[in-house]
């Protein structure tokens, strides 16, 4: 017996169909409790077994470190040693190490090939020192709402030179603000983890092919949760040959 047909038969029907199926891009909707992290760890492993991908070349997407860890675990007890060097992680951290690995095209966006990542705490901090700056009454407009308020309209990716309807006021004030101390300090914050590798891949066709070439397959975890920049990132990543997998729970999804 095959080492993939090994894997296969560890799995249900409804697994094994979704594991073996490799001819393009595939949606899998699966509940709670039904084995979706189990589904991706198997595809990972069957996709290795079978000679298509090397595991560093198969990049395994999720949205926290803890899951991440876990189908990192659960491959490597598949292939043993053969899983070392695949890439599972969180969006923000493919987004980082796309940063770093095209670190010398960070001044376009105003940073340092060095730059420091400010986590919420640094930037709701930074929002209020700023709304003071500006007499800003910051118990009438609360520091973390304008936050959320400045990461919607970061997340909105609108095209250049449209103003978001958010930003009327003294909301624009604070966001521009706000953009403009992060790049002073050659700092970027979570949101910026998203949407700045997504501008290099939009930007520059050269880079788009290079990251495009690095990965065979990309499988992506929770995708009900997926926001419009993470989208337009698989988007990219993917182009024509449509060698992603991704699984989903409709009923679980945060933005509803």
């Amino acid at each position: 017996m095959t080492a993939e047909n090994r894997l296969l038969e560890k799995l249900n029907p409804s697994q094994r169909e979704a594991v073996a199926y490799c001819d393009g891009p595939l949606l899998v909707l699966a509940g709670a409790g039904s084995g979706k992290t189990r589904v991706l760890a198997h595809k990972i492993a069957y996709l290795v077994a079978r000679g298509d991908s090397r595991p560093e070349d198969i990049l395994a997407v999720t949205f926290t470190n803890k899951a991440a860890s876990e189908m990192k675990e659960r491959v490597e007890a598949l292939l043993g040693e053969t899983g070392a060097g695949m890439q599972v992680c969180t969006f923000h951290s493919f987004g980082l190490r796309m940063l770093f690995r095209n670190r010398d095209l960070l001044p376009r966006f105003g940073l340092g090939e060095r730059f420091a990542i400010f986590d919420r705490a640094d930037s709701r901090s930074l929002v209020k020192e700023i709304m003071e700056g500006l007499n800003i009454d910051t118990k009438q407009f609360e520091p973390s709402s304008m936050l959320d308020r400045i990461s919607r309209v970061k997340n909105d990716c609108l095209p250049p030179g449209r103003d978001s309807p958010l930003l009327e006021g003294i909301y624009g004030d604070v966001f521009r603000a706000y953009e403009e101390a992060l790049r002073r300090q050659s700092a970027v914050d979570f949101d910026d983890l998203l949407l700045l590798p997504l501008r290099l891949l939009q930007e520059d066709g050269e880079l788009l092919e290079r990251e495009r070439k690095r990965l065979s397959w990309i499988l992506v975890d929770e995708y009900q949760d997926v926001n419009k920049p993470q989208y337009l990132t698989l988007k990219k990543l993917v182009g024509k040959g449509g060698r992603i997998m991704v699984v989903g729970d409709p009923d679980q999804s945060i933005y509803g």
